[in-house]
């Protein structure tokens, strides 16, 4: 309908009517007993993509990794009980972390996501696959408030998630294939054999 009608409304009208949106989508879920994240997900996923292509996307994104991003990780991680971050829980997180390492760039190493991929581009796109933290944290969090695991488990998966996305930049680094520097032209030679 609202791609139909209002093709092209004025932008106030698409920045007052986005967050009325996703949060009628959240409401939605939430009374269908799911989570508000759930609701709000699928409310963007189906708004229409001529009001999407005229919000400034970078200035959003933006905003909601320096003030929404923080809010919601603070707000997930106040649900951790800080009995159950014990020296199990610690070990069973780092045990998932090397799993996690081991299990993504071996996959991805032993069989590449494209033809043509050398083998230092696969292993970096196996690094990158470790940064899953705030969809793992969403999970969890979604999971945690359901029932559906433990104290246990929520603490070991939020752990894992923080030290698997923190890893990523220092593991893409090293396992990326470096840049080679350009190669010298031949008018830039000439000039520096004159001298």
């Amino acid at each position: 309908w609202a791609t139909r009608n209002l093709a092209h409304p004025p932008l106030w009208l698409i920045w007052l009517a986005v967050p009325l949106y996703l949060a009628a989508g959240s409401w939605a879920s939430m009374q269908l007993g799911l989570h508000e994240l759930i609701g709000a997900y699928f409310a963007g996923a189906i708004m229409p993509p001529s009001w999407v292509r005229r919000l400034p996307v970078e200035r959003v994104g933006t905003f909601s990794l320096i003030w929404l991003a923080p809010m919601f990780f603070g707000h997930s991680g106040l649900h951790i009980d800080g009995d159950a971050l014990t020296w199990p829980s610690v070990v069973a997180s780092l045990s998932l972390v090397a799993i996690s390492i081991v299990t993504k760039i071996g996959a991805v190493y032993l069989f590449p996501p494209a033809a043509g991929l050398s083998r230092r581009q696969a292993l970096g796109i196996g690094a990158l696959l470790q940064c899953k933290g705030l969809m793992e944290i969403v999970a969890a969090t979604i999971l945690h408030g359901q029932g559906m695991i433990s104290e246990f488990a929520f603490a070991s998966l939020m752990v894992l998630a923080v030290i698997s996305t923190t890893l990523t930049g220092p593991m893409f680094r090293l396992l990326s294939p470096r840049p080679r520097p350009a190669p010298a032209s031949s008018a830039s030679r000439a000039m520096a054999t004159a001298r």
